[in-house]
């Protein structure tokens, strides 16, 4: 959770012990009584989807940088493909059109030009087994696109199922506010002559505010 998030939540949850220690005649079949059991489910919704959201937040940490090690693996790869290549079109002009440099490309752009690479290089082994490369090398690539591959999948699922848990979080906040408001209401008015139990949960249902952040001797806030 956000800061903000974490302040409103932890609000929520005072004023759900409040009603248990201050309010134990609260109408059971009142819109308050209502408004209390639906806000004990969204807190419980709350705390999955920010559990959620950090378990997808550590995937996609964890793929970014196997993404990155493949990337940089298929670059490397690729660079010294180009250059040989380059050098095989001095004696066959046009030789190198198919093992482009992987530069100004996306992660999609340079997988679509490995898988590219790959089967050039396939048909054309001999040109640079010759000039040092061996099948071990050139046959290599297989298995980079392949980890490059469940890199991008993984990172990419990861990001959407976090944005789907955020979506869910931001929606359950929206509903406890609903439920929240509906509760305050029906406290104040129902308890309106009891000063002593309104005082309660005036303190409990308070927000605390963030703390705010001190400036050190040149101004800057820290």
């Amino acid at each position: 959770m956000t800061n903000a998030e974490l302040r409103e939540f932890e609000m929520y949850e005072r004023a759900l012990a409040c009603i248990t220690a201050e309010f134990t005649d609260l109408p059971a079949d009142s819109e308050g009584a209502q408004a209390v059991t639906e806000l004990q489910n969204i807190l419980t919704e709350i705390k999955r989807e920010s559990s959620s959201q950090t378990v997808f937040d550590g995937a996609a940490k964890s793929g970014t940088t196997q993404r990155s090690v493949a990337r940089d693996a298929i670059k490397e790869y690729l660079k010294t493909i180009a250059k040989t290549a380059d050098v095989i079109a001095r004696k066959k002009p046009g030789f190198d059109d198919n093992f482009p440099m992987p530069y100004g490309k996306n992660d999609e752009q340079l997988l679509a030009t490995a898988r590219g690479v790959s089967f050039a290089v396939s048909q054309t082994k001999a040109d640079f087994i010759k000039l040092g490369l061996t099948d071990e090398y050139l046959d290599s690539i297989g298995a980079q696109i392949e980890a490059f591959a469940d890199a991008l999948h993984s990172t990419n699922s990861a990001l959407s199922s976090r944005a789907a848990a955020v979506g869910q979080k931001k929606n359950a906040f929206d509903s406890a506010k609903d439920s929240f408001d509906t509760l305050d209401t029906f406290i104040t008015n129902y308890y309106r002559d009891q000063p002593r139990k309104l005082s309660a949960w005036r303190t409990a249902s308070h927000k605390e505010r963030a703390a705010k952040k001190k400036a050190d001797k040149t101004g800057e806030v820290k």
